[in-house]
């Protein structure tokens, strides 16, 4: 229920996923010949990863973690990191970095968004420094981390595949005895109870995603044929489908269930990407639109074709998976993604899901920042709530054009669309929260709860696993995922949304001071979202309705000290944060995922080379 974009770029209402195989576990295949550089390169992330984890232990002391920054993967200036070394060895001709030279920024982005989600999930309510059971937890992740980036180091060093992990999944997994976190739980006063599972998702999901990108994984075609997407293109002539047939693309397929409903969306950009950026401090905003092509999912575990194969790496440039499902079932792929969610796997725009089973093409208007909150607000012109009367909602449909969602009568007039009060879809609420009038506490209103979350706080109530969320379950054993648990929660909500005048909705965006022209961010946008052809999947989502994205990632620019950039580009991380969409609360916390990278063209920019304040337009071919 975050929600989020990065600097120097947009950020889309759904988010690219990526994929690999097998499903989040641990990169299976050859890792190359041997690489002494690579291998020491993965034990700089250990030391990073371990020093912040200690900081944000201690409180998240700044100075702390700068001295872990500058001593670990340092800012260029001075030269002296632990990957600038190496990398300053192979120019000298005693290291065998590859392609990987000169990626200690982009390398420390990752770790710091890494480490900013681990955090969250480890003390969601940033509660004060001392708590002994979270300093314990942040040591579990870092000996699981030290131990899996150990193995993977030796791998690297001597070429091969990766070696038998059991030893490290010991650590975050109870068997064949308690596990490290386990242990600290049983003792008590713990901030968070239940979470290993989530932590070695997101460290597994981590690692893989810097081995896919050491192993040559930064060669997704975003531009494809609308009419076959496994078809990279230039312009129209490379296509069958006639005008307008080549287009690009947000990521590979995104893969989402709830409630029993599955459904699977492409996302193509519906044209240009617009926004500004400041070099010096990372801030960011921008405008774009999308298209979404809703299918029907193919099942609650895979809702998308996947791109599958025990050594397919992602947006490798090598069709080195097999597409399952979709309409190039058995045809080769390269997987464009990887969802968070274990049994999504890898979705590849090489593996288009079947024409038949598209429901919906919604167009979802972007506005974001990753400096500061957007909010939108109910207002007397926003459109009254047709299954709550007397409330008002923030989102609605055209009365000409129910696939035209809309905030005002305004919207739709801008569109010649008519009036914003279509009755498409599902009745419209501002949440699905419901009353026990038997307490004080009026349980019709969202209850905010910590990072800008909500909650009903009297019912409806779900149970279902915590790591694979489409789930339902009665008891742990119905969630197969090591390390999952079935919780019982209380339904999401956002929070200070209830229908009233004044209400909204908000979301946060933050970025990071960027290094070497590289840096984090956090993207934040607020949408409407249109009702679907599928009354099953409005019913659960609550379509029409208001969504907000998170989305986690790591922006770069190619300025020197001489010039200001010509390009700019955005890459989400390996778990590119939660969708909340509609007002239900059943779609909320959707995973969304990594590696669906987006290059923008710098058209202007003022000030001097290092501080340049610079606008941007886009996408163009990655």
């Amino acid at each position: 229920m975050k929600l989020i974009l990065r600097t120097g770029l947009l950020a889309a209402m759904m988010l690219a996923l990526v994929g690999t195989n097998p499903a989040h576990a641990i990169y299976g295949g050859s890792v190359g010949s041997g690489s002494k550089c690579l291998a020491g390169k993965a034990k700089c992330i250990v030391k990073l990863k371990s020093c912040m984890l200690g900081c944000y232990a201690k409180g998240g002391d700044q100075a702390c973690l700068t001295k872990c920054r500058t001593g670990f993967l340092a800012d260029p200036a001075n030269g002296k990191g632990c990957m600038e070394k190496l990398d300053a060895k192979d120019v000298k001709g005693g290291g065998n970095c590859g392609g990987t030279l000169g990626d200690a920024a982009m390398v420390r982005s990752k770790v710091e968004a890494h480490v900013a989600e681990l955090v969250a999930t480890l003390n969601p309510a940033n509660a004060a420094p001392g708590n002994k059971c979270l300093a314990g937890k942040n040591k579990c992740v870092t000996k699981y981390n030290a131990c899996v980036l150990g193995i993977v180091a030796k791998a690297l060093q001597a070429g091969g595949t990766i070696g038998d992990l059991s030893k490290c999944n010991a650590i975050l997994t109870n068997s064949p005895k308690a596990s490290c976190v386990q242990k600290l739980e049983d003792k008590g006063n713990c901030l968070t109870t239940g979470d290993q599972g989530d932590l070695k998702v997101m460290d597994d999901a981590f690692v893989n995603d810097i081995l896919f990108a050491w192993l040559g994984g930064d060669k997704f075609k975003s531009r494809r044929c609308v009419s076959d997407t496994s078809v990279v293109c230039t312009g129209d002539g490379d296509c069958s489908g006639g005008p307008g047939d080549c287009q690009y693309f947000f990521g590979g397929p995104l893969p989402l269930s709830a409630g029993g409903v599955t459904t699977c969306l492409v996302n193509q950009w519906d044209g240009p990407l617009t926004g500004t950026f400041n070099q010096a401090t990372g801030a960011s905003a921008g405008t774009a639109k999308v298209l979404a092509r809703v299918y029907n999912g193919i099942t609650l575990p895979q809702p998308c074709p996947v791109c599958v194969g025990a050594a397919e790496i992602p947006n490798d440039g090598v069709k080195g998976g097999i597409c399952n499902g979709g309409t190039r079932n058995g045809q080769a792929c390269d997987s464009n993604g990887e969802a968070s969610v274990p049994a999504y796997g890898f979705t590849s725009l090489d593996c288009p899901p079947l024409p038949g089973g598209q429901i919906a093409a919604l167009s979802v208007d972007l506005t974001n920042t990753n400096d500061g909150t957007i909010t939108k607000t109910l207002t007397a012109a926003s459109p009254n709530c047709n299954g709550k009367p007397g409330s008002k909602c923030l989102c609605a449909t055209c009365s000409l054009n129910q696939n035209v969602a809309c905030m005002s009568d305004a919207d739709c007039a801008a569109v010649s669309a008519g009036t914003c009060t279509n009755s498409a879809g599902e009745p419209r609420k501002p949440n699905s929260c419901l009353d026990d009038t038997t307490t004080v506490v009026d349980g019709s209103k969202c209850l905010a709860t910590a990072g800008g979350e909500g909650l009903c706080p009297d019912s409806p109530v779900d149970q279902h696993c915590k790591i694979e969320m489409f789930r339902g379950c009665s008891n742990d054993s119905e969630c197969p995922v090591p390390g999952d648990l079935c919780v019982t929660q209380q339904r999401p909500c956002f929070p200070g949304y209830d229908g009233n005048l004044g209400d909204s909705i908000k979301a946060t965006g933050t970025h990071g001071a960027p290094h070497n022209h590289t840096g984090t961010a956090t993207f934040g946008g607020v949408f409407c979202v249109a009702p679907t052809g599928s009354s099953a999947i409005n019913t659960v989502s609550g379509l029409p309705g208001p969504a907000r994205l998170a989305l986690n990632g790591v922006s770069g620019e190619n300025g020197t000290e001489a010039a200001c950039p010509t390009e700019a580009y955005f890459l989400p991380t390996a778990k590119g944060g939660p969708l909340d969409a509609g007002w239900t609360g059943i779609s909320h916390d959707s995973r969304i995922v990594s590696q669906g990278k987006v290059t923008l063209g710098v058209t202007t920019c003022t000030g001097s080379p290092g501080s340049c304040v610079c606008s941007y337009s886009g996408p163009i071919d990655n």
